[in-house]
């Protein structure tokens, strides 16, 4: 994941923060291009970011809700 060719402790947490985004950086990649994703201004600079953040905070936290409640 760090692109040293090996799996060591480290690539752990690039592999949690990668699936932590992944919510958000997926809908930044389909908005990436289209005039919703130019309104809000997304740019591949988007990928990780604050927005990116937020974003998939909010669905984690809907699907950890939810998954919690049953």
């Amino acid at each position: 994941m760090n692109m040293d060719g090996l799996v060591t402790i480290s690539d752990a947490w690039l592999w949690l923060q990668w699936l932590f985004f992944l919510p958000g950086d997926f809908a930044a990649m389909v908005l990436l291009g289209t005039p919703i994703g130019d309104f809000f201004e997304i740019t591949l600079g988007s990928i990780q970011g604050v927005g990116s953040g937020a974003l998939s905070f909010c669905v984690w936290f809907v699907v950890f809700e939810s998954l919690l409640q049953e």
